[in-house]
């Protein structure tokens, strides 16, 4: 694993305002000092996370999770430290000193081979259909306006005739290697590339390694399924991936809205309107991960999706789980029934422009759909177009939209608010109560322990001190702290922030740095310089220490006559130094 020094830790975390950072995440609101935001860590539904600049801290009041700045973007992220380390660096602008890389993941090192072999493959088939075209393929590629800087930009190739199988044979892979990555069908028959006769378009992971592909037919003759995406495998599932992700995250930093779309003609139709903030869902149904990941990107997304009655459904399955993740967002209306590479073939860049403004809430498009659905002139009918909108009552976090909805229900329907709400049967929640990260402090050894990394938070005299009169701490997790503030003041004389307190921590274990996190918010552990404390702690522990070693030597057993003897001796000895620090 990779590893960076404190100082550049701590210089990254300085420059860094973690109010700033997390809001390139999540929206957050300013609430007199501090800054709140709807906590991205549980199924919170009031803003329960707290950030402070003052300390460069953040806390959720009710799940608990907390950190700085390096510990958000962990989480958030799903990285390392030290990649998020680096994240935080590339936005302040500060260079590192070692290479942070994806390589650096143990999970890819894990599938080294698989993204390899994909890797290989997309190289090759691009290198095909650049350089050996067939008429099929001419004929689709014209018809299909696609240029030489989409076929570039998207990485597109092109497989026939089996050719990829001695290609990667030749590299070294074997068939059943080619097998697991789905690139190629093994039978009694012998074996076929997937991908026969098909254009090909990669999929990337978030991270922007090629995982699989969707292949188009380009023979109209052909009996074959027009599209097929790779079957799943160790590096790709379907429900996970976002198709261009990693493109769009570069293009969303000069924007604040993705696009959302079905396919990958979608997504080059969107590009060839010069807009390259746009993902895809692949054709399947939005799942909760791809909602999750599509909220990394920004705070508001506009759906595209076929103007048919599956991309409705489809459209409303996204609704729901985006609002679940706090995001704006909007549909777009103005397509008129054509795939947007389709419109633009019509209209040009400026008519693709124009659509793009043609928008509807949410809220406007769950309304319309359900109208159109029911006759509302009908009681029965008007009941259940009721019973239906109010589902949505349930996962809308926001009180304006809430109370919009039900105007329009109640507008509609001339049903009473109250009727209204007698309906929406919000489903039970389970009652959210703050999970503590440690368990409460009870026994006098655990209760000493604490008071002694609380002491050597006020700097370097006392950890000195403790580090002179005391050996080690029981507690694994706190005294992995000790010895990290004991290496830290050997060197150093300034007292570490919080926020620094939990990088130093973090970067040997996350349960080290979430104790830090407690122990920084723990009001009984005492942070303010007092040698009282210090000794009667230190005696404490030796105490403590002492009776679990006496216990130890009395569970012997099967001693010889000599043995016992010298057992003896050592408990006595071990009593007498009990009764000089007991001062008896």
């Amino acid at each position: 694993m990779a590893h960076l020094n404190n100082e550049e830790i701590t210089n990254v975390r300085q420059q860094a305002n973690i109010s700033e950072i997390i809001s390139q995440y999540i929206p957050i609101e300013k609430k007199g000092r501090n800054f709140t935001a709807v906590c991205p860590f549980h199924e919170d539904t009031n803003p329960s996370l707290s950030i402070s600049e003052e300390k460069q801290i953040f806390k959720c009041f009710v799940c608990g999770v907390g950190g700085n700045v390096f510990t958000f973007v962990s989480r958030y992220t799903n990285v390392s430290f030290v990649q998020a380390v680096k994240v935080v660096a590339d936005y302040v602008n500060i260079p590192l000193t070692i290479s942070v890389s994806e390589e650096n993941i143990q999970v890819d090192s894990q599938y080294s081979t698989e993204y390899a072999i994909v890797n290989e493959s997309m190289n090759y088939f691009h290198y095909k259909l650049v350089n050996d075209q067939s008429q099929d393929v001419f004929h689709y590629l014209s018809e299909r306006q696609l240029t030489a800087d989409e076929i570039e930009y998207f990485d597109i190739g092109y497989e026939e005739n089996d050719s990829i199988i001695n290609f990667l044979n030749k590299k070294g892979y074997t068939d059943e290697q080619l097998e697991q990555v789905n690139l190629i069908n093994i039978n009694e028959y012998g074996k076929r590339s997937v991908f026969n006769n098909r254009l090909l378009f990669p999929i990337h992971n978030e991270s922007g390694r090629a995982v699989g592909y969707s292949g188009r037919i380009t023979n109209k003759n052909s009996q074959s399924a027009k599209y097929i995406n790779s079957s799943e495998s160790a590096i790709y599932t379907k429900g996970d991936i976002v198709y261009n992700y990693h493109r769009a995250k570069l293009a969303l930093a000069q924007e604040d809205t993705v696009y959302l779309v079905e396919g990958v003609m979608d997504v080059i139709g969107f590009y060839k309107g010069n807009v390259k903030n746009v993902v895809a869902t692949l054709g399947t149904a939005m799942t909760p991960v791809q909602a999750r990941k599509i909220r990394k990107l920004g705070h508001k997304v506009v759906i595209s999706y076929d103007d048919d009655n599956a991309g409705r459904m489809a459209t409303l399955k996204a609704i729901a789980l985006l609002i679940k993740e706090n995001m704006t967002v909007e549909v777009l209306t103005g397509f008129a029934g054509l795939d947007p590479d389709d419109y633009i073939k019509e209209h040009g860049q400026d008519g693709f422009k124009d659509v793009l403004v043609k928008r509807e809430s949410y809220l406007d498009f769950i309304v319309n759909y359900f109208k159109h659905k029911y006759n509302l002139n009908n009681f029965e009918e008007r009941k259940q177009f009721t019973f239906d909108l109010t589902k949505y009552l349930g996962i809308i976090n926001n009180g304006f939209d809430r109370e919009y909805l039900i105007n329009q229900i109640v507008s509609l329907t001339n049903f009473s608010e109250k009727q209204v709400l007698q309906l929406h049967k919000p489903e039970a929640k389970v009652s959210e109560t703050r999970i503590p990260l440690v368990k409460p402090v009870s026994a006098s050894q655990d209760r000493a322990e604490f008071n002694i990394i609380g002491q050597m938070l006020t700097g370097k005299k006392a950890t000195m001190y403790i580090r002179d009169n005391l050996g080690f701490l029981t507690n694994l997790n706190l005294n992995t702290i000790y010895l990290s503030l004991v290496d830290y003041y050997n060197y150093h004389d300034e007292i570490l922030s919080d926020a620094d307190l939990i990088s130093l921590t973090s970067q040997e274990d996350e349960a080290v740095g979430e104790l830090m996190l407690y122990l920084l918010n723990e009001d009984t552990v005492i942070k303010e310089y007092n040698k009282q404390i210090i000794d009667e702690s230190i005696k404490s522990i030796q105490i403590k220490l002492i009776d679990d070693t006496i216990r130890r030597l009395r569970d012997q057993k099967f001693l010889d006559e000599e043995e016992q003897l010298a057992l003896i001796e050592e408990i006595s000895e071990l009593q007498k130094q009990k009764h000089v620090l007991l001062g008896k």
